[in-house]
């Protein structure tokens, strides 16, 4: 069951400045009051001493459909071939998606509508869309991440949409390779980056270019001046989240400090696109190239590149 709220021991204004979302101790002090309102145990983290001043800045945003959020409609419609939409509204089966989306949705709205003090909702494409704001510290959007799922409103195997906004990267091409990183070492799946073909509103691909887009200053939080945003990924646990905001961070951090190890990585993944006679240059949609994409889909089999 979801978490239940206790009480709500802040009802300030949400973190908003600069200083105060790139305040590691600041954020996960606000976390812990959240955690307090679910009933759920405070976490025992504290921000890295280490020195995160030249670390790139990364945010998430995970979406989450009503099939996915909505408890008692989970097991009958995630993934089923079959929608509401296919019934005629006054069918017994659409009838009661109807009673049981509303009774889930009074139960589970006043505690999303909480849970965005501490972790924005952003955009109404999906149920629900979380936005976590960028910082330095990966533990930060860990604890984050992990709050949602002790919450029970992610739930593990789940595979919720999630783009990555990493900034600082210098170029198109190295913002595709780190792309592929995150792609191959389990941020997405076949099945995901080939939705982009058949859907009507395009997924992922309706804004960017090969799932990558790039973001400015006015769009960016912070002294950042350019970012590029990894729109193909997936969310299926918090564990799986911490290593790719590792994985996106290190790279591109090795980018921007340490170019030479990085173009060496760089051409390794580069070597294997041309080894599946895939171009390096932007590919085109993927309802205008779909044999590309998936060509390419098939070979997310995991990547060693960063490892080596």
């Amino acid at each position: 069951m979801t978490a239940s709220i206790l009480y709500l021991p802040y009802m300030e204004r949400p973190l908003s400045t600069s200083n105060e979302i790139f305040d590691p101790a600041k954020r996960l002090d606000r976390l812990q009051q959240l955690r307090a309102s679910l009933n759920l145990p405070g976490l025992s983290i504290e921000p890295n001493e280490e020195d995160h001043a030249t670390f790139p800045s990364i945010g998430i945003e995970i979406e989450m459909t009503w099939d996915q959020a909505l408890e008692d409609l989970r097991e009958r419609w995630l993934g089923s071939p079959d929608r509401p939409e296919h019934y005629p509204k006054h069918s017994p089966v659409y009838q009661e998606m109807s009673q049981l989306h509303r009774a889930n949705d009074a139960r589970l709205r006043p505690i999303l509508e909480m849970i965005s003090r501490t972790i924005p909702r952003v955009g109404f494409d999906a149920y629900w869309e979380f936005s976590f704001q960028p910082t330095r510290h990966t533990t930060v959007l860990d604890a984050e991440v992990q709050t949602l799922y002790d919450a029970n409103i992610l739930v593990p195997d789940v595979a919720y949409a999630t783009h990555m906004t990493i900034a600082g990267i210098p170029n198109a091409r190295d913002a595709f390779a780190i792309a592929c990183l995150l792609e191959q070492a389990g941020g997405s799946t076949p099945g995901r980056i080939e939705r982009a073909i058949v859907s009507k509103k395009g997924a992922w691909a309706q804004k960017g270019t090969g799932g990558v887009r790039k973001r400015y200053a006015n769009e960016l939080v912070g002294d950042d001046t350019v970012a590029y945003e990894f729109r193909t990924l997936l969310c299926t646990s918090p564990e799986q989240m911490s290593a790719l905001h590792r994985i996106g961070q290190d790279a591109a951090w090795m980018s921007i400090h340490d170019p030479a190890r990085w173009k060496a990585i760089r051409a390794d993944i580069e070597h294997e696109l041309k080894a599946h006679n895939l171009p390096l240059e932007a590919w085109g949609t993927p309802k205008i190239q779909p044999e590309i994409w998936r060509t390419y889909s098939a070979q997310l089999l995991g990547s060693a590149a960063l490892a080596n």
